[in-house]
């Protein structure tokens, strides 16, 4: 028997959902604490700024790309749960690399408290 790829997938996505909800929110609360720990001069912050802002403008069509080069290679000869598989990393690939840059961002909020972040 196979596994149920498309319920790992869901499990996959809903947990990474969460998490980054959780850190989210932890972030929120938790950032008004840490603004006397680091002192960042405004350049150092917008340089900060303008390096999430070329992560997210690189990372983001990036992701989309890789998953729909990876799923174009997709054998239609293959079974059906082997172009599961298949479509699963690269579906993994795609939520990984935009989840990291989300949590990269909130790290930036917690780290500066600036909400343009």
């Amino acid at each position: 028997m196979q596994p149920d790829y498309f319920k790992q997938m869901r499990w996959i996505y809903w947990i990474i959902f969460i998490f980054l909800v959780l850190f989210a929110s932890t972030t929120v609360l938790v950032a008004p604490m840490f603004v006397g720990i680091l002192e960042w001069t405004p350049s150092e912050i917008e340089t900060f700024k303008t390096i999430i802002i070329l992560l997210a403008l690189a990372g983001i069509p990036a992701a989309f790309i890789l998953h729909s080069k990876r799923v174009k290679r997709i054998s239609s000869t293959l079974p059906f749960h082997d172009q599961v598989r298949q479509y699963k990393a690269g579906f993994f690939i795609k939520i990984i690399t935009i989840e990291a840059l989300a949590v990269l961002t909130l790290i930036g909020y917690m780290v500066t408290f600036q909400n343009t972040f």
